[in-house]
């Protein structure tokens, strides 16, 4: 592996530890984030996944929710 693929695994498992403290509680943030925390499929297929797809994920549902919230309150 090149010393720059590592070097960005290091920094997005690091950015994990830091926001999250562990790689399940990430999956529960995910969860959260998405409605869908009583989903026990949802978290079993989030559980099969590297922790740069499941910070990615969390990131584009976030954005994705916040998106939704500002246009809401654009309309409302």
């Amino acid at each position: 592996m090149s010393n720059t693929k590592l070097l960005r695994l290091h920094a997005i498992l690091s950015e994990v530890k830091e926001r999250f403290g562990s790689r399940a509680k990430l999956i529960d943030a995910i969860c959260e984030v998405e409605k869908r925390s009583k989903d026990a499929g949802f978290r079993k297929r989030l559980e099969k996944f590297p922790a740069p797809r499941l910070l990615d994920a969390y990131k584009s549902a976030s954005k994705r929710v916040a998106g939704a919230k500002k246009k809401a309150e654009a309309a409302g």
